[in-house]
């Protein structure tokens, strides 16, 4: 081998060393932050579908069918675990990693409906034509993210996440102030506000994040979306089996008179110092191996073979 070729190998592998070590990442530190990254698709891909509208009408969605029995809800998970597949991984830079997934709503599809013939008791069974899915596209995806611990990258995940929780707080604020009426809003009709509220953030965790970017202090601000159609059969389905505007008959269609949009949209900012609840945080990556941290505590999360 002449100097020239030497130099040239010698080179590759010192531009492979540092790309592997100039910010102290080890290629398995590297690997457990996409596999967490991975993960974080998965549960955001899971919340997505569990909001989805099943029937034209808005009576029903999929959260109805997967809450029938643990067996079901676990066996959803596992279906649209095993079912998706990652597009591709980015190196985001500073330790952070994202991970896009996608899956068919055609296996979505055939799941539900396999579920609802053959595993549901006749008696038990809802009156579901699953025409709501044809709105929705044939490919369904997700974005997650995943952080090596101690890295400015964590830093920029947990102010992620902050913002996210936050676009929800305001999707619920601002549907709240929708108007059915010239005088009337959607918290003028409510019961309970705050139960409302909180249903509206509970379902707006499957609402698409449609931007995000960060600050020079890794500060976060997400964009998150949902569609007029999605949130009047959400408010129907609250009246009718939450019970949560009393026994009166109201028509949600009206709100269509009083906006414009056809998607309603909110926008939340995060910081790295924000607290984060505990039920609110990311999952990692495989069974048993801490692989990541937000808020100083490490994570970790089960890997359950697909029921059948």
């Amino acid at each position: 081998m002449d100097k020239f070729s030497k130099g040239l190998l010698i080179g590759v592998i010192i531009s492979i060393f540092l790309s592997m070590q100039v910010y102290g990442y080890s290629s398995r530190e590297i690997t457990m932050a996409k596999r967490a990254a991975k993960y974080d698709a998965y549960r955001l891909l899971i919340e997505h579908v569990n909001g989805f509208q099943l029937d034209s009408e808005g009576n029903f969605f999929v959260s109805d069918i997967i809450s029938q029995s643990l067996a079901i809800r676990t066996e959803f998970k596992n279906v649209l675990i095993k079912g998706a597949k990652v597009v591709r991984y980015r190196d985001l830079g500073n330790g952070l990693y994202a991970a896009d997934v996608k899956i068919t709503l055609q296996k979505i599809k055939i799941w539900l409906e396999s579920v609802y013939n053959h595993r549901l008791p006749k008696e038990e069974r809802l009156k579901i034509n699953f025409k709501g899915l044809e709105a929705y596209p044939e490919v369904i995806t997700a974005t997650g993210y995943g952080a090596i611990p101690g890295t400015p990258g964590e830093e920029k995940f947990k102010a992620y996440r902050a913002a996210v929780l936050d676009a929800y707080n305001n999707l619920a604020e601002t549907v709240l102030g929708l108007h059915i009426s010239s005088e009337t809003s959607v918290r003028d009709l409510a019961l309970d506000v705050d139960s409302l509220h909180t249903e509206l953030s509970k379902w707006f965790k499957g609402a698409k994040i449609t931007s995000v970017s960060w600050g020079t202090d890794n500060e976060c601000k997400v964009k998150a979306e949902v569609t007029l159609r999605e949130i009047i059969a959400k408010l129907k389905n609250l009246h009718r089996h939450r019970g949560l505007f009393g026994h009166k008959d109201y028509r949600w269609e009206d709100i269509k008179l009083y906006t414009k949009d056809t998607v309603v949209s909110a926008e939340g900012e995060g910081f790295p110092t924000q607290h984060v609840e505990e039920s609110e945080r990311f999952p990692s990556v495989t069974k048993g191996e801490p692989t990541g941290q937000i808020g100083g505590k490490k994570w970790v999360i089960e890997e359950k073979p697909v029921v059948r």
